[in-house]
């Protein structure tokens, strides 16, 4: 199969048409293009893939749309098929298959034994810019003409096409570095546990017990000697005084 992948060009060429005349990729440019390569004409699935085509004209006309086929006849053998079944777009004629190679759909092929060169039953969907949005290999004929108008349809409406993905969202501005602050150190919050504990009293009142007073020492009591002796004195004066009293 081809090495064509979605999101590549489309590869050129100009190849002969069944109504005469010559038609290029780039002339189609601006508008989306369906080219869709057959084994050969009227044979019964190129047939009904042809026939598929041309009942779906009128809306891929509406959404301005070329189609066209290609297989190795000659321009006498597509205006044959044209005419008789009524195809009223582009047939071209890919003699040497150079096209066919360059799409990769020119393979070998095997039927009943019997092995031989041919082309593979592929349809291209090609956008305005001339970029490949959708391939279809080895085509079954039931109900790929209205899969492929479906595709037509979303491209033409700007939607991704299924099995398409959205492009990445492109990546944030590269921040700006900010210079690292010097963390101030902060005395620790009190916890909890340490709330609820009363707060330590004052050493001094602690510490400053009263200090008891020492009882004043007694005085010693004066021997009684001494005092008999100091009153006898006092006492012998007053006696004299008594007897001079009475001798006045």
């Amino acid at each position: 199969m081809t090495d064509l992948r979605p999101g590549m060009p489309a590869p050129e060429f100009t190849l002969p048409l069944a109504s005469f005349g010559t038609i290029s990729l780039s002339n189609m440019r601006g508008r989306p293009v369906v080219l869709y390569f057959y084994p050969k004409d009227d044979t019964p699935g190129c047939t009904t893939e042809a026939c598929g085509f041309q009942r779906a004209i009128p809306d891929f006309g509406n959404l301005d749309t070329a189609v066209i086929g290609i297989s190795k006849d000659s321009v006498e053998s597509h205006a044959a098929f044209a005419k008789k079944y009524g195809l009223q777009f582009h047939l071209a004629s890919d003699a040497n298959s150079n096209t066919a190679e360059t799409y990769g759909v020119w393979v070998h092929k095997n039927m009943h034994g019997h092995k031989y060169w041919g082309i593979e039953r592929t349809t291209f969907l090609i956008d305005r810019q001339g970029i490949i949005r959708a391939i279809w290999p080895r085509v079954k004929v039931e109900g790929h003409v209205e899969e492929v108008l479906k595709y037509v349809e979303a491209l033409q409406m700007g939607q991704y096409l299924p099995g398409e993905e959205p492009p990445p969202p492109p990546p944030p501005p590269a921040a700006k570095p900010v210079a690292k602050a010097v963390p101030v150190k902060s005395a620790p919050k009190p916890t909890a546990t340490a709330a609820k504990k009363p707060a330590a009293k004052p050493a001094a009142k602690q510490s400053a017990k009263p200090t008891p007073k020492k009882p004043a020492p007694k005085a010693k009591p004066t021997p009684k000697k001494t005092v008999k002796k100091a009153a006898k004195p006092a006492i012998k004066k007053a006696a004299a005084k008594k007897v001079a009293k009475k001798k006045l």
